[in-house]
């Protein structure tokens, strides 16, 4: 049924046709008889499903055009099933988002139930995607980030759609053009960039998702009968969703299924968006939902090379088999999505640039576990498992001295002065002269091994932080505890200071703790709810930190409030190290996956890439002027690379 405008190509909106959302069916009637509906006069079906039929119609008092679905009796056979159709009708009427087909009006004409929906003028992306094969990268983002914002807005109404797949989801253009921008989280806007080109029309940004059927997907279980077809699934009179699409837990329990649920099938659907096929295609029904419970779907990269590895990575993340390891809910999907797209990738940025080496360091005999450069940037030096620390000229990359130590290094830091040296070995800090290289002074207090440093700004103390779950800050001339902060429920892996009198501190035991060195109590603690903080990196102002966690996710946050402002997406196993620029504008992460990643810090877009290492990456450091980074292995690789100009373009 073309539309009655202007010639094709125009615009979005003359150029468009109108294709069903629940698949392409004849507009006339044939010879099936019209239901008889108070107030609305049948145009023409839609489509029927297992749930009933949907009629295009007119509302005969405004003249408004509707879809009118029309419930099977057989879904409606008791009345337990009739109150709970009205009671979720009547939930689904009270949602208000443009990424989710309004529901008018439920209503009854004896026997008949029905509802009185929003039309929607548009084609279903499973159809798009049969159409156009898949789509780009920045298609596909923008398109799930809708959806997820609307799947946000059912979550916060107590709703869980429990059927998120491709042919639920409609794609329309944005119905006022007078709106410039599409929905957006918080106060990241969404941009237009153009359109393209359809079958049926035009799709592109400037165009909306529409969600079908929430709300009423859960009708399902109210009829304790098998689907005409497999293609909706349900178990003990549950609906438990498409076998395409299904999550895992809705397989065990559909009744306890959350909003993760509909997290696990949108990763399915961004899948298949990306790919153009589902994750498990073929094999039987059963073979099916085994794989959704035990297996993982071929990789995006290995079906498709031009997919950014981030996006890849929040891909994965959505379809977690554990709840718990996903997303927390549809906002978060929508803000990651935000950061990634803002940067303006395209079908082009799967790759960066790699970083340039200036030099390996050789002469460690295992694992490197700590690096850090000199306050001058002349020195460095670096710890191991092989109980060394090693100084090394940082522009020739000859050694200058060795120190012998009773156990690994974990830990190192120079003093503000560069003239000293201290070492974290087992429970005991040491402090060494660095011209004479002889051991000044030994910190002993901890009851488990140091795993962190930070020198204070007075330069006269520094905090040392260990497996006993406690910090402690020490005297550097009198070699005495002056505070010992316990608070943490778990190991402190990480320790930075903040000016004069505030240290930072992350745990395994997920939180990042901001402490007060005058008063000697903690002012306030973020539960990052990310697994264990393995780095953590502070602005010199004390208002922005880093961390990087188990989740294998960078985030950045504010500390003033204590809130999540950005999430960086890419390592594919945890974050062992971060450490920020001199000039704050970028940050440089390093994982167990042997990748080092640079980082916008402001649009979250990834810089470059180090692939150099063959083992877990611990440690990073940026030299004081912003030009190398300091690298460090499990490998025994203690690497020198050329960091880009600050604003250089990727």
């Amino acid at each position: 049924m073309p539309k009655e405008s202007g010639p094709p190509n125009e615009s979005p909106e003359s150029t468009f046709q109108e294709t069903s959302s629940w698949q392409q069916m004849p507009p006339l009637f044939g010879d099936r008889t019209p239901p008889a509906i108070p107030d609305v006069e049948i145009l023409g079906e839609l489509g029927r499903g297992g749930m009933g039929v949907v009629y295009k119609a007119r509302k005969l008092q405004t003249g408004q055009i509707v879809a009118v679905k029309v419930i099977r009796k057989d879904r409606l056979q008791h009345e337990e099933a009739v109150r709970r159709f009205r009671r979720e009708a009547q939930a689904a009427a009270r949602m208000r988002h443009p990424n989710i087909v309004q529901v008018f009006d439920s209503d009854h004409a004896g026997e008949l139930h029905y509802l009185v929906m929003e039309f929607v003028d548009g084609v279903t992306l499973e159809r798009l995607v049969e159409l156009q094969g898949p789509l780009s990268p920045e298609r596909a983002c923008d398109f799930v980030r809708q959806t997820a914002l609307g799947l946000q807005h059912a979550h916060e109404m107590a709703l869980v759609h429990r059927d998120v797949k491709p042919s639920n989801l409609m794609v329309t253009p944005v119905p006022d053009q007078s709106r410039p921008h599409a929905p957006r989280v918080g106060d990241v806007p969404h941009t237009e960039r153009g359109v393209y080109s359809g079958e049926r029309g035009v799709y592109g940004r400037g165009h909306q998702i529409k969600i079908l059927d929430l709300g009423v997907a859960r009708l399902h279980q109210l009829a304790g009968q098998t689907p005409e077809s497999l293609s909706t699934l349900t178990q003990g009179g549950s609906v438990i969703g498409t076998a395409d699409y299904v999550a895992p837990e809705q397989l065990e329990n559909p009744h306890a299924a959350d909003i993760r649920a509909d997290l696990y099938s949108l990763g399915c659907t961004f899948y298949f968006l990306l790919t153009g096929r589902v994750p498990f295609p073929g094999g039987t029904l059963i073979s099916k939902l085994d794989k959704h419970r035990w297996e993982s779907p071929t990789s995006i990269h290995q079906l498709r090379d031009n997919v950014p590895g981030a996006l890849v990575t929040l891909v994965q993340r959505l379809m977690a088999k554990r709840p718990e390891d996903r997303f927390r809910n549809p906002a978060e999907v929508a803000r990651g999505l935000e950061q990634l797209t803002r940067g303006g990738y395209g079908e082009t940025s799967a790759q960066v640039p790699s970083l340039e080496p200036v030099m390996r360091l050789t002469g460690h005999d295992d694992a490197v576990l700590c690096a850090a450069y000199s306050p001058d940037g002349k020195t460095i030096a670096s710890g191991g498992k092989d109980r060394r620390v090693i100084l090394w000229d940082a522009g020739t990359g000859t050694i200058r001295r060795t120190l012998a130590l009773p156990q690994e290094v974990r830990a190192v830091a120079f003093l503000r002065d560069g003239a000293g040296l201290l070492t974290a070995s087992g429970i005991t800090v040491r402090l060494w002269d660095l011209h004479t290289g002889q051991e000044m002074r030994r910190f002993s207090g901890h009851a488990g091994a140091v795993a962190g440093l930070a020198v204070l700004a007075d330069g006269r103390r520094f905090a040392s932080a260990g497996k006993d779950k406690t910090i402690r800050v020490w005297e550097l001339q009198s070699g005495q505890t002056v505070q010992r902060l316990a608070r943490h429920t778990g190991e402190v892996a990480a320790l930075c200071a903040m000016g004069e009198d505030s240290l930072a501190s992350g745990s395994r035991d997920q939180t990042i703790r901001l402490w007060d060195l005058r008063s000697g109590q903690e002012t306030s603690a973020i539960a990052t709810r990310g697994g264990a903080v393995f780095g953590l990196a502070v602005s010199r102002d004390g208002e922005l930190a880093l961390s990087g966690h188990f989740d294998t996710v960078c985030r950045l946050w504010d500390l003033r409030t204590g809130q999540e402002i950005r999430r960086f997406l890419g390592h594919k196993q945890m974050v062992s190290a971060v450490t920020l620029t001199p000039d704050e504008t970028r940050f440089v992460s390093a994982g167990q996956d042997h990748i080092v990643r640079l980082w916008n810090l402001e649009n979250g877009c990834e810089l470059a890439c180090l692939q150099e290492h063959k083992a877990g990456v611990y440690a990073v450091a940026v030299s004081p002027d912003g030009t190398r980074l300091l690298t460090a292995g499990a490998d025994k690789l203690l690497g020198v690379w050329e960091l880009p100009p600050a604003g250089e373009p990727k």
